[in-house]
């Protein structure tokens, strides 16, 4: 199942104004990531982090202000299956992360760290079986 995800981008897309001079500010200093995103967790990087993989979103531009601050709105596709780390301006000065999944009723469900690392720990034992039964299979392959 599926679902999609809306995130207003506020502070978030970059605006060029020619007559102010602008374009050179933003092509000379990095403006750093995003405060917007959604990652899908894939499993562990090191011991407390977890590997993400960070979607790609489609800009909705209807309901914005004529200068672009406020009301344009990217849109996330996400799957049932996995676990997603989602990080989601509510203001100017204010961001909210949270995980969720997606219910095989299509509907996001907020979750905690906890079940997302009791998930990541089963996906690790899961890849380590398959890749000690592939290397057995091929062992028996051999003989």
């Amino acid at each position: 199942m599926k679902a999609t995800l809306g995130i207003e981008a506020i502070g978030g897309i970059p605006q060029h104004f020619p007559k102010t001079g602008i374009e050179i500010i933003d092509t000379t200093f990095d403006p750093g990531p995003p405060r917007f995103w959604v990652a899908r967790i894939t499993g562990y990087y090191g011991t407390e982090n977890f590997k993400r993989e960070f979607l790609y979103g489609k800009r909705d531009y209807s309901k914005s202000n004529s200068k672009g601050t406020r009301g344009i709105f990217v849109w996330y596709v996400l799957e049932s299956g996995g676990y997603y780390e989602v990080s989601s301006p509510h203001s100017w000065h204010s961001i909210e992360r949270y995980f969720c999944k997606v219910s095989e009723d299509g509907e996001i469900v907020r979750v905690d760290r906890n079940e997302v690392d009791v998930w990541c720990m089963r996906e690790v034992m899961r890849k380590a079986k398959e890749k000690r039964d592939g290397q057995r299979q091929q062992t028996n392959d051999g003989d």
